[in-house]
């Protein structure tokens, strides 16, 4: 149940309590801060979450990463057999030094043609027949380097790395399978924790009170957990949602934090607390 509370000094004569003190026996009465929040219960979030695939079709012939390891972006994850696609390239390479051999040729003959028009010894139609084969060659060199940046991007996609920083999660596919990446088959899935979101939503009737704190400054959210006395993390409030659940009648809020320790975890359920004020006690 989504509620707001207001923190209050701990229970003590009424005086005491009503300025804000706090009251330990044996101890001399400090006064205190009284942060005024509200609170509704949220679901930590991924910043990102990838499902790694293959572009290539392939058997897998090596695995770089544990599962459960952290890893950056463009990190080695699997090794598909790289050999098809290296033949390839080197194939390609070949038939554009091939026509580019043909084309340098084809060159020299339509100067030779070019030099000979005037005189007669060439005819125009000759002429215009050597400059056609020119421009065949010139075409067909730049559809074999077509040819080779799609086979080196092939290469390159035979071994598969990392799209995002995060941690991986359980490999789903052992060394030795063959997959196709027509399939659409999940290798690992990465999930990024550090910064992450906590989801939340609060009753339509906070959503005033929540604006007009928010237009002041940006508000902290505190993330409790399940017995709402450990505080696991602090973040900032960064979305309110632009409409009201009508089924509900609540509002969906989220919170990005840090996480630099990793307390939050993808799918876990917190109690947000959203502080809208803090009433300071100046006796």
């Amino acid at each position: 149940m989504k509620t707001r509370t207001v923190l209050i000094g701990f229970a003590a004569p009424a005086a005491l309590g009503a300025m804000g003190w706090r009251y330990i026996p044996g101890a001399i009465a400090e006064t205190q801060d009284v942060p005024v929040y509200v609170q509704g219960l949220g679901t930590v979030q991924a910043f990102n979450t990838v499902n790694v695939r293959s572009r290539v079709n392939g058997q897998i012939t090596h695995v770089f990463f544990k599962e459960g390891q952290q890893v950056k972006a463009g990190d080695q994850l699997f090794q598909i057999d790289p050999r098809p696609y290296q033949a390839a390239l080197d194939q390609a390479k070949a038939t554009k030094a091939k026509d580019e051999a043909q084309l340098q040729g084809a060159q020299l003959d339509l100067a030779r043609y070019s030099k000979l028009l005037p005189s007669g010894y060439q005819t125009q139609q000759q002429y215009d027949q050597q400059k056609a084969t020119v421009g065949q060659f010139q075409a067909a060199v730049q559809a074999d380097q077509a040819q080779i940046d799609t086979a080196q991007l092939n290469l390159d996609y035979s071994l598969v790395r990392s799209p995002i920083e995060g941690r991986t999660g359980q490999r789903l596919i052992d060394i030795g399978n063959y997959i196709q990446s027509g399939q659409n088959t999940n290798l690992v899935t990465v999930t990024q924790l550090k910064p992450i979101f906590v989801s939340f939503t609060l009753p339509q009737s906070d959503l005033d009170p929540v604006r007009r704190a928010n237009a002041g400054d940006t508000l902290v959210v505190k993330a409790y957990a399940g017995d709402n006395k450990t505080l696991l993390s602090q973040g900032k409030l960064t979305l309110i949602d632009n409409q009201v659940d009508i089924a509900t009648g609540t509002i969906h809020l989220r919170a990005t934090f840090d996480n630099a320790d990793e307390r939050l975890w993808p799918g876990e359920f917190v109690n947000a607390r959203l502080v809208l004020t803090t009433k300071q006690n100046d006796h």
